[in-house]
C-alpha cells in the first residue's frame, strides 16, 4: 500500500498548480534561489532572463533562459505571477519595465545585502506569493 500512497502523493503534487514565476539573471545567486524554490515547491520557475546573446535558448533548472525582450509575451503565455529581480541587475531596459507595468504580474527587487539571503528572499517571495 506505501506504493499508492506514493503514487497519489506523486499525482497530487503534479496537479497542484504552483505560481508561475521569471527570474532576471543567471548568476550564481539567481540559481541558487531558483534551487531553493523548486526544491520546496514555492513556485514553477519559467524562465531565466539573461541578455548575453550565447545563453538564449538554454536550460537552467529546467526553464529556458530568454532575452528581456520576451518578457511581456512570456508572461502572457505562461501566466506569469511574478518576476523576481535583483538591485544589482540592470538587464531589463526602461521600456520593457513600462511595458511590464501594464500587465497582470508583480515585481520584486532583492537586495543582495542581507545575512542570511536565500532564508530571507524566500520569506519575501513567499509573502509576495500570497
Amino acid at each position: 500500500m506505501n506504493w499508492l500512497r506514493k503514487i497519489g502523493e506523486q499525482w497530487f503534487l503534479k496537479s497542484k498548480s504552483l505560481p508561475k514565476i521569471i527570474i532576471v539573471g543567471i548568476d550564481t545567486h539567481c540559481y541558487q534561489l531558483a534551487q531553493t524554490l523548486i526544491e520546496h515547491k514555492d513556485a514553477e520557475v519559467v524562465a531565466f532572463i539573461d541578455d548575453e546573446p550565447w545563453t538564449n535558448r538554454t536550460e537552467l533548472l529546467g526553464a529556458k533562459v530568454h532575452y528581456p525582450s520576451d518578457m511581456a509575451a512570456l508572461v502572457t503565455r505562461k501566466q506569469v505571477r511574478l518576476i523576481i529581480d535583483f538591485d544589482t541587475s540592470e538587464q531589463v531596459p526602461l521600456s520593457i519595465q513600462q511595458e511590464l507595468q501594464s500587465l497582470p504580474v508583480e515585481q520584486i527587487v532583492l537586495s543582495h545585502a542581507m545575512p542570511q539571503p536565500l532564508t530571507y528572499w524566500r520569506t519575501q517571495i513567499l509573502e509576495q506569493l500570497k
